[in-house]
């Protein structure tokens, strides 16, 4: 995907394409994997990034409309009892 340089520090400047591909920002931590031919770099998701892909995923309307179905069950699980005579 491209060629990149090793500076004097043996840093390399990852390509801007493939830091957006891959979500790498300033200050992301990458894992080093050696094999025998491949020298392999692999993003490590912090908790942080983690904390906020579950925000995403758990919003706060959808934990409203999850304690709201679950309550009409529970009246629909009380009215069936009620029917069979149990309290």
């Amino acid at each position: 995907m491209g060629v990149v340089f090793v500076d004097s520090q043996g840093g390399i400047v990852i390509p801007e394409k493939i830091r957006k591909m891959f979500g790498i920002h300033s200050g992301s931590k990458m894992e080093v994997l050696v094999s025998e031919e491949k020298i392999v770099l692999e993003p490590v998701e912090s908790l942080i990034d983690k904390r906020g892909a579950l925000r995403d995923i758990f919003r706060k309307e959808t934990t409203r409309e999850l304690i709201k179905e679950s309550r009409l069950i529970d009246k629909k699980h009380e009215k069936i009892l009620e029917s069979l005579g149990c309290e």
